[in-house]
Parts: structure tokens; sequence; C-alpha cells
């Protein structure tokens, strides 16, 4: 990063936990101009600033890198590693104790995308696999009234849906040419519901097998962080995951209750 930009990298590493360093600089140029000239500021210093005297200008910075951009399947590699170890893992646990029920948590689910996602990957893993398939039920929550509405219609244009290979769109998913859209098909749908529930009121249940977290975090001071992530450990199940976004890292005071278990896709384990 340029030096222009240290300050507010650092700044915002240490308020939100978020490091810009993973977006390419001309973009973060670009994005942060767009909220300096919405601010009247005529450089980074007055900016830092703006920030200070008005915390709520962190969510209109964060929503102008566009990280609350969602789609199936976004960053794939996230969802590889997940099968290629954790999800194992997790069933395994589960048929050693005779469990017949695996409980997912998109937190921060949008339209509900990451949730139909989980859905088709946990199909895909259990397919494979030796046995009657356990229960698989996954719930997306949200703040946004709008964005769950669409959610539960399963509903979505190209775009959303442009990491998913072929078979897995004719598989799943069901394309309406007259409107141009794709429909969650049935299949995928199993399992699957929503709700609105606020992270700042802390987990809406508990016994959860794997928690989604991903590009919310940042969102929150990072005191309000530390009270989010201890939340998580008691929503967890002993060694259950959590997930967070690509550029999101847990706050100091959450270290100790985590174990790492692919810090480049920022998978953790709930620690004893």
């Amino acid at each position: 990063m340029a030096s222009d930009l240290a300050p507010l990298r650092e700044k915002l590493l240490r308020e939100r936990g978020f490091d810009i360093s993973h977006y390419r600089e001309p973009y973060v140029q670009r994005r942060l101009g767009m909220r300096l000239a919405a601010m009247g500021c005529r450089g980074v210093g007055e900016y830092l600033g703006v920030l200070d005297r008005d915390p709520g200008e962190y969510r209109c910075l964060l929503d102008a890198l566009a990280i609350n951009v969602t789609h199936f399947f976004r960053n794939p590699e996230t969802f590889r590693a997940l099968e290629g170890g954790p999800i194992v893992e997790m069933l395994e646990r589960k048929r050693a104790r005779d469990s017949r029920l695996v409980r997912i948590w998109s937190a921060g689910c949008a339209s509900g995308e990451e949730a139909y996602t989980l859905s088709i990957m946990m199909r895909e893993v259990l397919r494979d696999r030796p046995g009657p398939p356990p229960q698989v039920s996954i719930l997306g929550t949200d703040l946004d009234e709008g964005a769950l509405a669409q959610a539960r219609a399963g509903e979505y244009k190209e775009p959303q849906v442009k990491e998913m290979d072929p078979v897995r769109r004719a598989r799943y998913l069901v394309y309406d040419g007259s409107r141009g859209i794709y429909r969650v098909g049935d299949v995928a749908r199993q399992g699957v519901r929503f709700q609105r529930a606020d992270l700042h009121l802390g987990p809406p249940y508990t016994h959860w097998d794997l928690i989604l977290c991903r590009n919310v975090i940042i969102y929150f001071p990072k005191d309000s962080q530390e009270h989010l992530f201890r939340g998580f450990h008691g929503a967890l199940v002993p060694g259950g995951y959590l997930v967070i976004g690509k550029s999101e890292s847990p706050p100091p005071g959450a270290r100790d209750i985590f174990e790492v278990v692919d810090a480049e896709e920022r998978i953790y384990r709930r620690a004893p």
C-alpha cells in the first residue's frame, strides 16, 4: 500500500480488524475517492478525522469497498477447504456419537446465496459417503428483511450464479428464460430456512456444528467483535468450526478460544 494509505490501513486494522491490503491499490484509491468526495475531504488525513467524529462512516467506507457483494460459491477455495477436512471430521464425529443431525448457521446471509451453497456442498459430500445420511439443518440470518425476502424466494440473476459450474446449475437450479433468472430447486431448499436476527444480541440458538460469518465482523467495533466471537464460541458444539471473511481476523481477546485450522481460508475450530 502507498504511504498515503498506510494510516487508513492501520486505523481499519485497529478499529475493525479489516485489512485493505487484500485489495488492489488502484481499486482502494478509486473507492476511497468516492468517500472523500462525499464527505468533502481533501485527503486521507481529513478523512481519518471524519472517521473519528462519525463512526457510522466506517459502514459507508466498507460498503464502498463492495465487501457486501454475494453470490453462490463465493471464494470457492474456502468451500473446497471445508470439504477437504473440517466437514469430513465433523461427519465422522457425528457418526461416532450416533448423532443424526448436522446444524449449520450462515450469519449475515444477505440474500441467501451462502445458505443455499452450504446446502449444495453438504449434499455433494454426503452423496459419496456410505450409510444413511444425517439430516442437515441450515439457518440463514440477517437484519435486512428485504434481503431475507429474496433469500426465501430463492431467485437470482446470472451474476449471482457465475461461480457455479454448468453441472451444478443444472442439478440444483431451474432456469426461467422468460424472466432471465435462476430459481433454487427443491433439492437445494431442503433443510434451509431464514429468519431475522441481530448479531449484536448474540447467536439466536446454540449447538451449531459450523458457523459461517463472512465479511460481517468488520462492521463491528473491536469491543463488540470480542463479544461476538465469545458468542460464537458458546454457540458452537465442542470442536465446532467457525469461518470468517478472508480479509478478517479474530480480535486479540478471542484468539485463545479458537484454534486455527486454515489460516488462508480463515477457518477456526472451537477450543476447549
